[in-house]
């Protein structure tokens, strides 16, 4: 084995990218305004110029990995690439093209997003605040974070990469500055791409649907729905009664997957978003 480093830089990037234009006026009077109020709404999504806009990007390296995070994105991971198989862990998207699917409106898929408070969070294409370090330990990290208007909290994300270690550590604080509790959730979102070989080696033997429909798994009906080629139309799959630190995806025929790790009592949540192999979905 060679030299055992960890780095972490700043650079410049260019990616061809959908604008975006702001309401320069807040939602008043509508279903989303309890959740988005006082940020404008960013529906209005501008057709392409052929145009490469300029993100400042942070980057860490070790000798297994590379990623890159977007502070600009909502302090995504635009890309982890795996240099052991010479390949993206996650869906990498060449081009920043929104769709009307966050709580704003302007959402993109790719990476992993974090999101708090509810839904798709309203700084997912919106610029967040960033920290990179260098750690005493030899590792570094990059803290994304942001202090949500609306409830006046704070949600921080510290992703930390080891000299020694195939792995994206992620830890995640959330200050409420009030004496009540508030109310919300946390979620990331991990983007992969959809394949024929792609299955969904869950701990569990029940999930339910965002529709309340309760299913066994991985077989259901005598159709192994832990496969992506068996789910014709989108769906939510919400693992239960599991008691598992894990989920993980695992391609075939590549023979390479994913792991994610957490102890299950802070992070009880499995869930699979599949938007199905039908027209519609892809």
């Amino acid at each position: 084995m060679g030299e055992l480093y960890a780095r972490i830089r700043e650079e410049d990037i260019r990616i061809p990218t959908y604008h975006i234009r702001e309401d320069p006026n807040p939602p008043l009077f509508t279903p989303l305004a309890p959740w988005v109020y006082p940020y404008p709404r960013q529906d209005e999504i501008l057709r392409p110029r052929d145009e490469e806009v300029s993100y400042r990007a942070v980057v860490m390296e070790n000798p297994y990995l590379r990623v890159t995070v977007l502070p600009q994105l909502g302090g995504r991971v635009y890309s982890a690439y795996d240099k052991t198989a010479g390949r993206e862990i996650f869906h990498k998207g060449d081009v920043i093209k929104p769709a009307r699917i966050g709580l704003r409106g302007a959402w993109i898929c790719g990476g992993i997003e974090f999101n708090f408070i509810r839904g798709h969070h309203v700084m997912t294409m919106s610029p967040v605040d960033y920290l990179i370090r260098e750690n005493s330990d030899g590792s570094v990290s990059v803290t994304v974070g942001h202090m949500e208007r609306r409830s006046r909290s704070r949600w921080n994300v510290t992703l930390t990469l080891h000299p020694d270690r195939s792995y994206l550590q992620v830890d995640l604080k959330l200050y409420n500055r009030y004496r009540y509790r508030l109310d919300f959730y946390q979620w990331s979102n991990s983007s992969v791409e959809a394949r024929e070989d792609l299955f969904y080696p869950y701990p569990t033997e029940y999930i339910i649907s965002s529709g309340r429909r309760l299913y066994r798994f991985p077989i259901q009906g005598g159709l192994d729905i832990s496969r992506w080629k068996s789910i014709p139309i989108a769906h939510d799959l919400f693992a239960i009664g599991t008691e598992a630190d894990f989920m993980g995806i695992y391609y075939e025929e590549a023979d390479v997957g994913m792991v994610h790790y957490a102890n299950h009592y802070q992070a009880p949540g499995k869930k699979i978003f599949t938007w199905g192999t039908d027209d519609a979905g892809r």
